[in-house]
């Protein structure tokens, strides 16, 4: 699993890259995009408050996530008079489906993706991200795996930024070379570490 760190900047970005240029309020947008990013977590609340966890974990799944982003651009159309633009929907459906992608991209903990309709997990069956680990703020690996995991998480946004917003060539060479190396970096740790 990847860590509550990313899955928010991921779910962020999705905002932040994409929203609409019509959208003066962005702030609880962003924070809304970031939220449904962390959503299909919302079963570790469940552990945690009731000592009760679904089996299989509907929450990640891609039933879950579409059901998440049409409740929460359905708020949004209520507190703006019915004015939220399908687009916002897209991208909030993009913030909560980021979450099943990095997920699957630790390759550690299969998913029911599927469900209902098939109930067996799914994973990749490389680990790129490492796993979040325990979250405790005396757990080295906790650290460790943030730091590699955001070390190949950002420098892959800030690519992605500078595609998007970028006015010069130039500059987003530059930008681009840094975020690879960066990128490369950590994606060494990471692996070195799954051996």
């Amino acid at each position: 699993m990847s860590s509550f760190v990313a899955h928010a900047v991921v779910g962020a970005s999705c905002f932040a890259l994409a929203r609409p240029k019509t959208f003066k309020q962005s702030l609880p947008l962003l924070l809304t995009a970031g939220l449904l990013g962390l959503s299909p977590d919302i079963d570790y609340l469940l552990l945690w408050l009731f000592d009760w966890r679904p089996d299989p974990r509907i929450t990640h799944s891609l039933v879950f996530v579409i059901g998440a982003a049409l409740v929460a651009w359905s708020v949004v159309r209520v507190f703006s008079a019915g004015t939220a633009q399908l687009s916002l929907f897209w991208i909030f459906l993009a913030a909560a489906v980021s979450h099943l992608v990095l997920d699957a991209l630790v390759g550690v903990t299969q998913n029911p993706i599927a469900w209902p309709f098939i109930t067996e997990g799914f994973s990749s069956p490389i680990g790129i991200l490492p796993s979040a680990g325990k979250p405790n703020i005396f757990n080295y690996y906790f650290w460790r795996n943030l730091i590699i995991e955001l070390g190949i998480i950002l420098p892959v946004l800030g690519f992605v930024y500078s595609l998007v917003n970028s006015k010069t060539a130039f500059r987003m060479s530059w930008t681009a070379l840094i975020e690879l190396g960066i990128f490369l970096t950590a994606l060494g740790f990471s692996l070195s570490l799954s051996r």
